[in-house]
């Protein structure tokens, strides 16, 4: 017969602790929760049973009795039948014999398990960017997929839903049962690596439906946000091992492109009327090309953000991915373009932004073939497409990086108008490392 033990979480706090079951089957620990919850003053931890002064003495512990016989009797009918253990489905029976619904914290922002601390986490942490806050959510997602904590229609329906209905449902996805923070260990990283190696998802290229993999940054971010997860959960004293650590985030420098001053203003000369929606992506993405902000800052440009400085026009503005304030000038190319609209630009949706500017990048004539390479579902992709179809909002942000800088503009200059917190980080959008120092070498070796 299975040796059960009942153990509240957390005997040396003052609030009501919830009851674990706890016993080994093949060598492993298995933990189910009981859903009872009991004041630490009110249990006695030797005899794992409520004391007197609990209020319902005689029914709780007859209660936690039949509890502790049902495990048994479900552990005892799996070894009679020869079937094999399976925690999951253990707690899931458990919960629906004693009509217990799904395994979520009583109160808001209480922690009971690994989720329910990411939660309060995500919660607290105000202080995180937006952008950076949708990413984390969208780690917490895979996380409940990977491991199978939701039910099936809700995932289901998660999916059915556009970009805009999933923003504005971002509590949309609660799992149905635990996951335990004895969980979080190497293998439960390697585990998470694995799903998201292997996970494809449906996108439309060129008007038809096709199953794509995560790129090999994209699962190297998911599992760096993981381990923040994690290692918060280490700090608040909820995890114990350290070994999920062990997992390491694997990095590749992706294939991007960005645009010379000529294929710039191959871009800016089309006869492109201003106040089409073709117009304003065309005028906003040369405009970004003289200034280098990330799209999300770009799209809520106003006549707010700019003011006169001795007959100078600047730009001032919260940057809505780190929070920070950068203010530069802003060059006169640019001031032509933003006087057009009387310093407002209209908002664009990002996938509309680029479905126009791959169209109108082709008809400036910026067709010559590029090659791609990115690693996806653990396979290397090598593949040649046309330039312009790799162009997006992000391309005018490299175009400015990588063009001023090789006009000469100091590096820390460049840096406080990006706002890139590092010099190293700055490097990354930088396109013509090899350009430059091919002409440094092909003139030193002129003379040998």
């Amino acid at each position: 017969m299975v040796n059960i033990n009942l153990h509240p979480r957390d005997l040396t706090k003052k609030t009501a602790q919830r009851i674990w079951a706890i016993f080994y089957v093949e060598g492993n620990r298995i933990k189910i929760d009981t859903n009872q919850f009991v004041y630490p003053n009110n249990w006695s931890k030797e005899r794992q049973k409520a004391l007197v002064n609990h209020p319902e003495q005689k029914k709780f512990n007859a209660f936690l009795k039949e509890q502790i016989e049902y495990i048994e009797n479900f552990v005892e009918g799996l070894k009679i039948k020869k079937k094999r253990f399976y925690k999951d489905e253990l707690q899931k029976e458990f919960n629906y014999h004693f009509k217990i619904g799904p395994v979520r914290p009583k109160e808001e922002g209480a922690v009971v398990d690994f989720i329910s601390f990411i939660d309060r986490f995500l919660a607290n942490r105000k202080d995180l960017a937006e952008g950076t806050h949708q990413t984390l959510r969208g780690t917490r997602k895979n996380i409940l997929f990977a491991f199978n904590l939701v039910p099936d229609k809700m995932k289901n329906d998660w999916e059915k839903m556009n970009v805009l209905q999933r923003k504005l449902n971002a509590d949309f996805l609660q799992p149905d049962r635990l996951m335990e923070f004895e969980e979080i260990n190497y293998n439960w990283m390697q585990e998470f690596s694995s799903y998201l190696l292997k996970k494809s998802y449906k996108v439309k290229l060129r008007g038809k439906w096709e199953d794509k993999f995560y790129s090999k940054n994209y699962v190297a971010k998911a599992i760096k946000n993981a381990k923040q997860f994690a290692n918060a959960a280490v700090e608040a004293g909820y995890i114990q091992t350290l070994s999920y650590r062990g997992v390491k985030a694997s990095w590749e420098e992706a294939d991007t492109v960005y645009l010379s001053w000529e294929e710039i203003n191959k871009i800016k000369s089309l006869n492109i009327d201003p106040y089409t929606p073709e117009g304003k992506v065309r005028n906003l993405f040369v405009f970004n090309c003289y200034l280098g902000l990330r799209y999300s800052d770009l799209s809520k440009l106003n006549n707010d953000k700019f003011m006169n400085v001795g007959g100078q026009l600047f730009i001032q503005l919260r940057m809505k991915k780190t929070d920070d304030i950068i203010k530069f000038p802003i060059v006169k190319s640019a001031e032509d373009i933003i006087k057009v609209y009387d310093y407002n630009f209209p908002e664009i949706s990002d996938p509309t932004y680029n479905e126009h500017l791959k169209k109108i990048a082709k008809r400036a004539g910026i067709t010559n073939m590029e090659t791609k390479r990115e690693t996806r579902g653990g396979e290397k992709e090598i593949y040649t497409i046309p330039k312009y179809d790799m162009i997006s909002s992000h391309t005018a942000r490299r175009s400015f990086a990588t063009n001023f800088e090789a006009d000469g503009v100091p590096v820390n200059e460049l840096v406080a108008i990006t706002g890139h917190t590092t010099e190293k980080a700055f490097r990354r959008y930088v396109k013509r490392r090899a350009e430059s120092q091919f002409k440094g070498f092909l003139a030193v070796g002129a003379n040998r």
